[in-house]
């Protein structure tokens, strides 16, 4: 499962719609490459990846915001 998963955050279809998203961001989004993530499911079980990370190019508040490839496309909303 987390190979196909993989597969799916690597894939070109889903990089053209993440580009498509951030350049229509009404802030400047500008992609950093690939960062490792852990996804734990409900079990216990984890999987660690690596997704596309997007950040604005203007820190706010001192820091960058890093939106996701799930947040991006997925609508996704994880919490801490």
């Amino acid at each position: 499962m987390a190979l196909q998963v993989q597969r799916m955050l690597a894939s070109e279809t889903l990089h053209q719609q993440e580009r498509k998203i951030a350049r229509g961001s009404p802030k400047k989004l500008k992609n950093f490459g690939f960062r490792p993530v852990t996804i734990r499911f409900l079990g216990g079980l984890e999987i660690q990846l690596l997704a596309r990370y997007w950040c604005r190019s203007q820190p706010v508040g001192g820091r960058g915001v890093l939106h996701g490839p799930l947040r991006l496309v997925r609508g996704w909303r994880g919490g801490r």
